[in-house]
C-alpha cells in the first residue's frame, strides 16, 4: 500500500491509501499507531510531499577535518542557513537579517 499526503478541498492536510486502480481512499487515525483505510475517495486539491519536516539542516564543507579529508580549502563564507514553510519551496535566509543565537 502506498500512502499519500494531500491538501483536501476543505484546506486540511490528510493522508490517503493509493489503490491499484489509481484512486486514493482516505485514512483515519494515526499512521504510526492505529489507522483505518476508509471506503471514502480522497478529494485532493494538491498532492504534497510525503513528510513535512519542521527543520531542514544542510551542512557542507564547513568542518575543517572534512575539508582536509576532501583536499579542499575551507569556505570563505558561512554556511547558508535555510528555512521552509508548509507547501512552499526552501529559501535561503540572508545572514544580514538572521538574529544571533
Amino acid at each position: 500500500m502506498r500512502i499519500v499526503r494531500y491538501l483536501a478541498q476543505d484546506g486540511t492536510v490528510r493522508h490517503a491509501a493509493e489503490q491499484k486502480s489509481g484512486t486514493c481512499l482516505d485514512i483515519l487515525g494515526d499512521l504510526f499507531h492505529t489507522y483505518e483505510v476508509t471506503d471514502k475517495e480522497a478529494k485532493m486539491v494538491k498532492l504534497l510531499s510525503p513528510i513535512d519536516p519542521r527543520v531542514i539542516l544542510g551542512i557542507g564543507l564547513n568542518y575543517k577535518e572534512h575539508a582536509k579529508e576532501q583536499g579542499v580549502q575551507l569556505p570563505t563564507v558561512s554556511p547558508i542557513q535555510a528555512t521552509r514553510s508548509s507547501y512552499q519551496p526552501i529559501f535561503a535566509v540572508p545572514k544580514s537579517i538572521m538574529k544571533a543565537s
